[in-house]
């Protein structure tokens, strides 16, 4: 429904070549802001209770369902034991859906976008949390290849006025502060960190 809406306005030549390339940034951006839409339209309508619920996880499931009919356009793909979806942009940026149980049964959302999303053990996962390695800068990160058994961890949310700065090594991460836009729009730096990150299960299956 997404891309069919995005096609409309192409000739055939260049539903061709939109068709064979990689996404990106701005083409996430605009499937999530008409499922976002869509959602909205559902929450306007007079739906209460598990109807409500069940028109969500539809309207959760059949962008989810989008996503896969393209999935040669992203990087990765791949599924975590606690069932989650990732999909990987060939720049980085990364789209989880997130399953859980709900009171009117299993719930699928889709959750914010973030712009880069790295793979480390389970044991340096539970390390990070236990040596609170993202509440102060001047921890290093190991980051291993991307392989089932890794677990995914994502860092910034996608245009979040503030990020953590990191440094990229050849297998580590070296976290160095933060950076904020102020409302004049210059960048400050903190050695607070903020930014968002997401710490998620180990891979199951690679879809791609």
């Amino acid at each position: 429904m997404y891309m069919e809406k995005i096609r409309e306005k192409q000739n055939p030549e260049e539903k061709e070549r939109e068709e064979k390339k990689m996404f990106s940034i701005l083409d996430l951006e605009e499937l999530t802001k008409k499922h976002k839409e869509e959602k909205d339209k559902i929450w306007d309508a007079d739906y209460h209770g598990r109807e409500l619920f069940e028109k969500l996880i539809e309207e959760e499931k059949k962008f989810l369902e989008e996503l896969m009919e393209s999935k040669e356009r992203f990087k990765k793909i791949f599924k975590t034991e606690k069932e989650s979806i990732y999909f990987i942009l060939e720049t980085g940026e990364s789209l989880r859906f997130k399953r859980s149980s709900g009171e009117f049964g299993e719930k699928l959302k889709s959750q914010p976008v973030l712009e880069r999303v790295f793979f480390i053990s389970e044991e340096e996962a539970e390390r990070i949390k236990k040596e609170h390695l993202l509440e102060w800068p001047g921890g290093t990160i190991n980051i291993i290849n991307y392989r089932v058994g890794a677990v995914p961890f994502e860092l910034n949310v996608y245009k979040y006025p503030s990020k953590i700065v990191f440094k990229e090594e050849e297998n580590s991460l070296k976290i160095i502060g933060s950076e904020f836009v102020n409302e004049d729009g210059k960048i400050s730096q903190d050695e607070n960190l903020s930014g968002g990150y997401h710490i998620g299960h180990p891979i199951t299956e690679i879809i791609k």
